[in-house]
């Protein structure tokens, strides 16, 4: 019996050698391995019989079904790998796909244009010496206008349209920061708290709101102030300062030049405009033909701001300015309409430098 049974076995390995020789699909292979390896397979049915004999036999046949196992395993396994190559060669022919072409590229993320601009000016000027201060964008409507000499009636609160926020009945009037001019207010009366403390020399970056919306104004944008208060402060030391950002923001060649304007929190007040950096003030559409681009407005700190911060005009002066950063962007990196900066377009976003 020990004999028939290993012969039986034997006969087994070469006809389902055959077979697997002669599978042409995996699913022909497969059928195969469970025609004659599976739980009630050819070879398990023959080992079914291990039972009636001896121990010696027992381990005699089972010696042998275990390399006819093996052997039919091994072959299982490398017709399979031949047979799946074969099958994904002719699905990728048939659905004309062509495997040697790229893959999906993934772009990896990057700081959003505005975010750059930012924090290089942040950085010029903390070259210049101003310290970064920050400050709530829902803002006292006393700090963000009156305390700014913006009388209420005054005309000049007619240049900026702002957005109120509802408050309970009694509780001071608030507002979204139509610019970061409040952050000034709030450093100027805590260094007056602080025993007058000085000099004060801040930067305040930050955003801010205005009910504006076309191509070179947006409801929310950027803005970076400055301040410096001391003893002795000049419009020759606030152009100096500009000077020196300007250059290193976009090129030492640019100039700048101060116009006589008016706001009411500087007395005497100027507009500053650079010469265009895109034509060398040679003339051109951005510049209108004028050579100049207006980037900010500036002045000397009004005595009416000092008073109303608890300061003594008489004792101190300064100088202070702001500039829109989307303003700075869009020269900058040559985009033509605001509203990019905040489309989130990835051609856009991608192609920004």
């Amino acid at each position: 019996m020990v004999e028939n049974t290993i012969e039986k076995l034997r006969s087994l390995r070469a006809e389902a050698l055959q077979k697997i020789s002669a599978a042409k699909t995996s699913d022909q292979l497969e059928s195969v391995r469970v025609e004659y390896l599976g739980k009630k397979g050819k070879v398990s049915e023959v080992l079914a019989a291990l039972k009636d004999l001896d121990a010696d036999s027992r381990k005699k046949v089972g010696q042998i079904s275990n390399e006819v196992k093996s052997v039919l395993e091994d072959g299982i396994s490398s017709t399979r790998d031949q047979l799946q190559q074969s099958e994904m060669d002719a699905e990728l022919k048939k659905d004309s796909l062509d495997s040697t072409a790229p893959g999906i590229t993934y772009f990896r993320g990057k700081i959003h244009p505005i975010r750059q601009v930012l924090r290089e000016a942040i950085s010029i000027l903390e070259l210049a010496g101003l310290s970064a201060a920050y400050g709530p964008e829902v803002e006292f409507e006393d700090y963000c206008f009156d305390k700014l000499n913006f009388k209420p009636g005054h005309a000049a609160r007619d240049m900026q349209a702002t957005f109120f926020v509802k408050t309970d009945e009694g509780a001071k009037p608030l507002v979204l920061r139509t610019h970061t001019s409040p952050v000034q207010v709030r450093s100027l009366l805590t260094a007056a708290k602080n025993n007058f403390t000085l000099p004060i020399r801040i930067q305040a970056p930050g955003r801010v709101y205005r009910m504006d919306d076309d191509s070179t104004h947006a409801p929310m944008f950027h803005q970076i102030e400055g301040l410096a208060v001391d003893t002795s402060s000049t419009m020759g030391d606030l152009r100096a300062v500009l000077d020196f950002f300007f250059r290193k923001f976009f090129d030492q060649s640019v100039k700048i030049r101060f116009r006589p304007s008016y706001f009411p929190f500087t007395e005497p007040s100027a507009e500053v405009d650079v010469s265009c950096v895109f034509c060398a003030q040679k003339g051109c559409r951005v510049c209108k033909q004028s050579g100049w681009i207006e980037v900010a407005g500036a002045g000397m700190v009004h005595p009416e701001v000092f008073e109303a911060c608890g300061w003594d005009p008489k004792k101190v002066q300064g100088w202070a300015f702001g500039m829109g950063v989307e303003r700075l962007a869009m020269l900058k990196l040559g985009v033509p309409d605001l509203r990019l900066f905040f489309e989130n377009r990835m051609s856009f976003l991608r192609g920004a430098r």
